[in-house]
């Protein structure tokens, strides 16, 4: 995993790339302004988060870099993060500033022997290992089945709801027992993850969802995915499960032990037992998957999807078996960005790793 410092150079290697893509065109000063809005927030964010730990997030950019001399930075590392940030400011406030791509440009690599610099006087959190975290924002909506006695949960993917959609696009789903819905609702929402009423949504899409036969209610989860299935998962009723129709049973729906078997299989990673024997590593999978998941390893969808991402594994770099960022999840553009840096690919369920350690796979 990338420190702090190197995500940092990362950004700014990458915006000098753009820059010089840019530049080669037709282009305006608002090209060239979004690029030093990039630059110069960037910089802002790691020296409070990084530098100076947090602990100074009121202060302004200015303070931030004067006071850089105090922990042994040279003077002219300053002065040249001052002029990024003069620059930075008059792109964001002043519309009528002009500048340049070539004046632009010819500060970055000294911006960069100033993140060096600061690297090696190694203050805060500048080397430490940069935890990334992901959110991602659904839709949930329940279901009371009198019936049969479980609760049907659909996760649902934020769509525009015109009026005349006979479906919804659910992308899971789980059978809980009836009584862990509140039990999911009051935790989630304590945590202020999870909003639920008519209040958050559109109203299109509740109007439908509500009008539809035994609603319980709907609302919007934003934060880890993983906390949310790992929740609902703790109240899935298997033997209750087992009775129902095979196209109603989670077992039997892809998509779900694909997410499933995506989050199992980094979980593994996480906690140290990745191993490059397959059958140590199916049964590893398979454990997390039955007790942290709810998903039945005796699917085929689940026996088939396991054994692809163990062999996608067994092809990981040394860095990336003690330490993986994932599953991300991403749609179809931004998985042919990451394509360009990965190392390792499934091509058929479209999942890759990247140089960076990024487990990537295109959303259903």
């Amino acid at each position: 995993m990338k420190s702090h410092v190197e995500v940092i150079i990362d950004t700014l290697n990458h915006a000098y790339s753009n820059a010089l893509r840019i530049s080669s065109t037709h282009h305006t000063e608002n090209d060239v302004k979004a690029f030093l809005k990039e630059i110069g927030s960037a910089i802002e964010l790691f020296l409070k988060e990084a530098f100076y730990e947090n602990k100074r997030n009121r202060d302004d950019f200015y303070e931030l870099i004067k006071d850089l001399v105090n922990f042994g930075v040279s003077r002219s590392s300053v002065k040249t993060l001052q002029k990024l940030r003069d620059s930075y400011n008059k792109a964001k406030h002043n519309p009528r500033s002009q500048v340049n791509i070539i004046s632009a440009m010819q500060i970055l690599p000294n911006i960069k022997t100033a993140l060096i610099e600061i690297s090696n006087l190694n203050v805060g959190l500048v080397n430490d290992p940069k935890t990334i975290k992901y959110q991602r924002v659904v839709w949930i909506a329940g279901w009371d089945h009198y019936t049969t006695g479980e609760t049907e949960i659909a996760i649902i993917v934020p769509y525009e709801h015109d009026g005349t959609r006979i479906s919804i696009p659910t992308f899971e789903h789980f059978n809980i027992h009836w009584e862990g819905w509140n039990s999911i609702i009051k935790k989630l929402s304590a945590k202020n993850s999870l909003l639920m009423g008519k209040d958050h949504l559109p109203e299109n899409f509740y109007n439908y969802v509500s009008g539809l036969g035994e609603f319980i209610e709907a609302g919007v989860f934003s934060g880890d995915y993983r906390e949310l299935i790992i929740e609902i998962s703790k109240y899935v009723d298997k033997e209750m499960e087992n009775k129902l129709l095979p196209d109603l049973q989670r077992k039997n729906d892809l998509a779900s032990m694909f997410y499933a078997v995506m989050y199992a299989s980094s979980d593994i990673i996480d906690e140290g037992k990745y191993s490059t024997d397959i059958e140590a590593m199916r049964q590893s999978v398979n454990f997390i998957l039955e007790h942290r998941y709810a998903a039945s390893t005796n699917s085929e969808n689940v026996s088939r999807l396991v054994l692809v991402i163990i062999n996608l594994f067994n092809n990981l770099k040394p860095e990336h078996t003690t330490s993986i960022q994932g599953p991300i999840f991403v749609h179809k553009e931004k998985y042919e960005h990451y394509r360009k840096k990965a190392y390792i690919e499934e091509k058929e369920l479209k999942v890759l790793v990247t140089n960076d350690g990024e487990f990537i796979a295109q959303i259903f």
